[in-house]
C-alpha cells in the first residue's frame, strides 16, 4: 500500500484526485497540505493547514516515507498579478519539491502543469514561462519517476464559478470544441482519474530521464475508453429496465 502526499486537494482537479485516493484499496494514507480543510472525514486523510507554502520547517516528518506525490496546487492565469503568479507557480513548487526530495527521494512525482509551457523560459506569457521554470526545476531534482500533465482547457464536471470571462466562454463552447477538436479539451474527471492512475503505476516502471508525455496521453485515452464503456453499459441496463417495466 502507498503513502501519498499532495497539494491542491480543494481545487477543481485535485479534489477529484483526492476522491480516487481515499476510495482506493492501494492507498494507505494521504497527507494534504492545504489553506483550508476539505471537509472530508476519512481515516486515510491527514490534513496540514499551511499558511506559508514556501516554508516547511518543523514539518519534516510529513514528507518522510512517501511513495507518490500529486502536486495540483496552482492558480488560473489572469487572476493574480504577475509577481504573485510566479511565486505560486515557481517558488511554492520549488520549496515543496525540494523538501520532498530530501526526505522521500524514491517518490513518484505527478505535476499538474498546462499546455503551452515554454521550457526555454523566454516566453512573455506568465503561464508559459513560469510553468516552464517549475518543470525544469522538477526535472533537475531527478525524482525516481516524474509525470507532467499538460492539459489545455479543463472542463469542470463539478460546476464552479468561472474565474475569468475567458473560462466562462470556454465552458459555453466546450461541447463544440469536444466534438470538433477533442484533444484541445478534457474533463476534470478524466484528467483526475488519469493522473491518479499514473501515480500508482509509477513505482512499477523503470526510472526515466524525464517525464513521458506518451504515457500520460495513453492513460487519458484508457480512462476515456473506460468511461465510454461504462456509459454504454448503463444505457443497456436502462433499456432493459424500460422493457421490463412495459412487460
Amino acid at each position: 500500500m502507498k503513502n501519498v502526499i499532495m497539494t491542491g486537494a480543494t481545487g477543481m482537479t485535485g479534489s477529484l484526485v483526492l476522491k480516487h485516493l481515499l476510495q482506493s484499496d492501494e492507498i494507505r494514507s494521504v497527507t494534504c497540505f492545504l489553506r483550508r480543510k476539505t471537509g472530508i472525514k476519512s481515516n486515510k486523510l491527514i490534513e496540514i493547514i499551511q499558511k506559508d507554502f514556501e516554508n516547511y520547517d518543523d514539518l519534516d516528518e510529513h514528507f518522510q516515507k512517501k511513495d507518490i506525490c500529486y502536486y495540483c496546487l496552482g492558480v488560473y492565469g489572469g487572476t493574480v498579478k504577475r509577481d504573485l503568479f510566479r511565486k505560486i507557480t515557481v517558488d511554492y513548487t520549488a520549496a515543496f519539491s525540494n523538501k520532498l526530495k530530501e526526505h522521500s527521494p524514491g517518490c513518484t512525482f505527478c505535476f499538474l502543469s498546462g499546455q503551452g509551457v515554454d521550457r526555454k523560459e523566454k516566453s512573455w506569457v506568465a503561464f508559459s514561462k513560469y510553468k516552464g521554470i517549475a518543470e525544469n526545476a522538477l526535472i533537475k531534482l531527478n525524482f525516481e519517476q516524474l509525470y507532467i500533465a499538460r492539459p489545455a482547457y479543463i472542463y469542470p464536471v463539478e460546476q464552479r464559478k468561472p474565474p475569468t470571462k475567458f473560462y466562462a466562454f470556454m465552458r459555453m463552447v466546450y461541447p463544440l470544441m469536444n466534438k470538433c477538436y477533442s484533444k484541445a479539451v478534457i474533463t476534470s474527471t478524466v484528467l483526475a482519474h488519469a493522473i491518479f492512475r499514473l501515480g500508482l503505476r509509477g513505482g512499477e516502471k523503470e526510472k526515466k530521464e524525464n517525464e513521458n508525455e506518451n504515457e500520460i496521453e495513453d492513460e487519458i485515452e484508457k480512462v476515456k475508453e473506460n468511461e465510454k464503456e461504462e456509459k454504454e453499459e448503463e444505457e443497456k441496463k436502462e433499456i432493459k429496465r424500460k422493457k421490463k417495466k412495459k412487460n
